[in-house]
């Protein structure tokens, strides 16, 4: 079997000091990004948006072949 990676997208989540919870999404992530280089993205939006960034999640599609 071979597995094909075909898209990655990431999820941050801020929430404000008045408990506003806010959700963005970034597609097309590169296929060899590390979870060094997410958490620096994080780390990055972080200081963008004056948020702490709450959580980071990594959605990878691959295509599973015979």
């Amino acid at each position: 079997m071979s597995t094909t990676w075909i898209k990655s997208s990431l999820t941050s989540t801020t929430t404000s000091q008045d408990g506003n919870t806010r959700k963005r999404t970034f597609n097309n992530l590169r296929s060899d990004a590390t979870a060094e280089n997410i958490a620096s993205f994080g780390d990055v939006l972080a200081t963008l948006t004056g948020l702490p960034t709450e959580a980071i999640n990594l959605t990878t599609v691959s295509s599973i072949s015979k």
